[in-house]
């Protein structure tokens, strides 16, 4: 299945990851927590653009497992008002990784709902 079809699955059916304390209610989460949210979702997100970019191919499990600690962590953060203000405060390399993924999700929702049967 397609990575684009796979985090569509993950958005519209859950991802598991909530049993791992990620996903869910995160409204009242403090400062400090969503600081290291928002830096996970960071760190998940290089480790499947270096994939993407290197020649070097994880396992099967490896990478669907690290889609759904993303698909989870990424559904924290944008739902979370607390989260969203601790990528306001990003800075740096982080804000570039950071405006890169929402470009990229931005780009794939609007390609994917000119070509849903793809």
């Amino acid at each position: 299945m397609p990575l684009r079809h796979r985090l569509d699955d993950e958005r519209e059916h859950g991802s598991g990851a909530e049993a791992k304390g990620l996903g869910g209610d995160t409204s009242d989460v403090d400062s400090s927590t969503a600081r290291t949210l928002v830096e996970r979702l960071l760190t998940v997100y290089r480790t499947l653009r270096r994939w993407q970019l290197s020649r070097a191919r994880p396992s099967d499990e490896d990478n669907d497992e690290v889609l759904k600690d993303f698909v989870a962590l990424y559904q924290t953060v944008i739902g979370s008002r607390p989260c969203r203000h601790a990528v306001l405060d990003l800075q740096g390399e982080d804000t570039i990784s950071i405006l890169d993924l929402l470009l990229r999700e931005c780009l794939f929702l609007s390609d994917y709902e000119e070509h849903p049967t793809e």
